[in-house]
């Protein structure tokens, strides 16, 4: 009986020992279970977090290229700003200044031609007009600009083999009083490349006559006069005083007057005239209008200008190539 019993409980005691074996074991494989999950789950933490270091840093590199371009943009646009702001001042300056020198200085020519800017002032039926188309080599020459109170002609001439093409400008100034002289000069620096621009005027030529004009316009023969008309040549005197040619010298500057020419129309009116100058008429016309031209002389030779006197017939051409050559030979190359 007693052995009996003492295997019961030594079987009870092995079973015992065998479940608690096997709840041992049991617990250790969870144990073994959640640490392998948390092995995983701080494996996945650390995905997570090297997933979340990662893209921080490609946040970053993505902010700092932004960045970087923002800033290549930026001063993109301001270096273009800068030049399309540097070209607009060297575009501007160059408008102002063109425009400035437009404003005082003659039409640009070639390079090749050569330019003589000539004023003529006369009394009203002097023969001024005639005196320029035959200058221009036009009988029907029309002026280039016409308004109330002048007449800007333009002609082009070549001399001989000479290289050089002579632009010849000639204003005519309308009116019979000296203000109406300056007030149109001064009208003519205000145009753009103007032929008269102050500073640029190559030739000033005082024509004067003897002889009144006809009554009737349409008389192409004249009747010849042995002696001038004295009243007349004190019409010239009168109007070309002191003052006057004050006025007019004034509008001409030292350097850029080359020559005064004293031009005495209609000679061939004169009943002996002949191509000779020491003519008893012409002798009278010159002492007649001498006053006049000693104070032409005096005041070409202060601004440094040479001085002719011509007996002519702008009519007939007398002593018309004489002027011509005289204002080839002053006449100006561009800038000069």
């Amino acid at each position: 009986m007693t052995l009996a019993v003492a295997a019961i409980q030594e079987y009870r005691k092995k079973r015992q020992a065998e479940e608690a074996r096997k709840k041992v074991e049991a617990e250790a494989e969870r144990a073994k279970a959640e640490a392998a999950r948390a092995r995983e789950a701080r494996e996945e933490a650390d995905e997570e977090r090297a997933a979340k270091r990662k893209a921080e840093a490609a946040a970053k590199k993505a902010r700092e290229q932004a960045e970087k371009s923002r800033q290549e943009a930026e001063e993109r646009i301001n270096n273009e700003s800068a030049q399309f702001e540097k070209k607009r001042t060297e575009v501007e300056e160059r408008i102002n200044k063109e425009w400035a020198e437009s404003m005082t200085r003659p039409a640009k020519l070639p390079a090749s031609a050569k330019r003589n800017s000539i004023i003529i002032v006369a009394l009203g039926g002097t023969g001024k007009t005639m005196l320029i188309r035959h200058l221009l080599k036009d009988p029907n020459a029309n002026p280039q600009k016409r308004t109330e109170e002048y007449a800007l002609y333009h002609g082009v001439r070549s001399n001989g083999g000479d290289r050089h093409e002579y632009h010849f400008y000639v204003s005519d100034y309308k009116g019979q009083n000296i203000g109406t002289l300056v007030r149109a000069f001064v009208l003519q620096q205000k145009e753009r490349w103007s032929p008269m621009a102050y500073g640029y005027v190559n030739t000033l030529v005082v024509m004067v006559d003897a002889f009144p004009p006809p009554d009737d316009p349409t008389d192409d023969a004249p009747e010849k006069i042995a002696d001038p008309i004295e009243d007349r040549v004190a019409k010239h005197i009168q109007q070309w005083s002191e003052p006057a040619l004050d006025a007019v010298f004034g509008l001409l500057t030292s350097g850029s007057l080359k020559q005064v020419c004293f031009f005495i129309n209609k000679c061939d009116l004169l009943s002996n005239h002949t191509d000779t100058d020491r003519v008893p008429g012409k002798v009278q016309v010159e002492k007649l209008f001498e006053p006049l031209k000693v104070e032409l002389r005096k005041r070409a030779r202060t601004q440094d200008a040479d001085f002719a006197m011509i007996f002519g017939s702008a009519k007939n051409g007398d002593g018309i190539p004489l002027l011509e050559e005289a204002l080839i030979k002053y006449s100006s190359a561009d800038g000069s």
